[in-house]
């Protein structure tokens, strides 16, 4: 019972990890290891936007292929009811817009395959170099650092906040700019229709 209570009041109270004092100089610092990365970032950018170019014009497109059908039940139609003789639809014209359409969605997977991909490899990077960071930022702390804490507390900000950081970088980051590309070009799809 001596060395239980001897054990507790060696090791200090876990305190609850706030929010960064400023955020603004939090983000910036983040943003500075992307700096190597710009070449990656950039290809990502590309990447997002050749992705989701076809999602936004698909409609558009889709929309020849509905109009040419509704055209051609429309004229047979009139035909019918004139008794004319009965035009056929263009399903050849039909065919080629869908058949443009699916290769569209197979170039947007495979860009935006190659964007998860990329930004898997910069999130990786940037993970690599802020544990190396951390390494040796540990190994140059006092003991007596490592006296007042707990292992786990230890523990959990060396690796549960950069694997916070690793999940955000690879999906949240992605999402931001695969958001911003569509939100982009659906507002300019609206002002060409």
């Amino acid at each position: 019972m001596s060395q239980t209570k001897q054990e507790g009041q060696m090791r200090a109270p876990v305190r609850a990890v706030g929010k960064p004092r400023n955020f603004g100089q939090t983000f910036l610092r983040l943003m500075s290891y992307f700096a190597p990365q710009k070449l990656r970032l950039a290809l990502v950018l590309i990447a997002a936007i050749i992705s989701t170019a076809p999602m936004i014009a698909a409609p558009k497109i889709a929309g020849l292929a509905i109009t040419s059908l509704f055209e051609g039940l429309l004229a047979k139609y009139q035909a019918y009811e004139h008794h004319l003789p009965i035009p056929s639809i263009d399903f050849h014209y039909i065919a080629t817009i869908l058949l443009s359409l699916l290769g569209m969605q197979v170039v947007s997977a495979t860009f935006m395959f190659a964007q998860q991909y990329i930004m898997a490899v910069v999130a990786q990077d940037t993970v690599y170099r802020l544990r190396r960071e951390v390494k040796e930022k540990l190994s140059r702390l006092p003991l007596k650092y490592f006296d007042e804490r707990t292992h786990g507390e230890i523990l959990s900000r060396a690796v549960n906040d950069i694997d916070n950081v690793s999940t955000t970088l690879q999906q949240s980051v992605t999402q931001l700019i695969t958001s911003t590309v569509t939100f982009i070009g659906i507002i300019v799809m609206i002002l060409l229709i």
